[in-house]
């Protein structure tokens, strides 16, 4: 039987579990390509320091997902990016993490994260968003597939 789960905005004290949720996705990364996702050794306490400041930030957004007891089994780190004045929309949203802990995968937890972000972006007036994602990340690439994203761009990259 699937544990029921809640979408809600984030709360202090929920930062340490989507820390560690965080950590988890960080190593996943790391995986893919060391050289670019290679992560400063305080990196855990910066990204707690950064979801702080996004929790009271009127363009960033932190929701978890949670069950009826218990930490956060999933994430969404999301903000609101001014574009180019020459580009239309000007705002735009942006999914800048994701995370659903390994043993939650495949319930749903990472579509409702991704839909409630698009509900709060549009009620925040956003009508378009985007994100990154591994090119070695094909499970995230067909999830994000069959919520109605496309592939637009190539990230580059390369150590100078």
């Amino acid at each position: 039987m699937k544990q029921a789960f809640t979408v809600r905005p984030a709360q202090e004290s929920d930062l340490d579990a989507v820390v560690a949720l965080w950590q988890d996705m960080a190593q996943q990364h790391a995986g893919y390509d060391r050289q670019r996702w290679e992560f400063a050794p305080d990196a855990p306490e910066q990204f707690r320091k950064m979801l702080l400041e996004a929790l009271d930030h009127k363009d960033r957004m932190v929701l978890v997902a949670v069950g009826d007891d218990g930490p956060p089994m999933g994430f969404l780190l999301g903000r609101i990016n001014e574009q180019a004045p020459i580009l239309a929309p000007t705002r735009l949203g942006m999914v800048q993490w994701l995370g659903v802990s390994p043993h939650c995968r495949s319930a749903g937890l990472g579509r409702r994260l991704v839909l409630a972000a698009m509900d709060e972006f549009r009620r925040r007036g956003v009508t378009a968003m985007n994100l990154l994602v591994a090119n070695e990340n094909t499970r995230a690439i067909q999830f994000y597939e069959k919520l109605g994203m496309r592939s637009l761009i190539r990230e580059m990259y390369m150590r100078l």
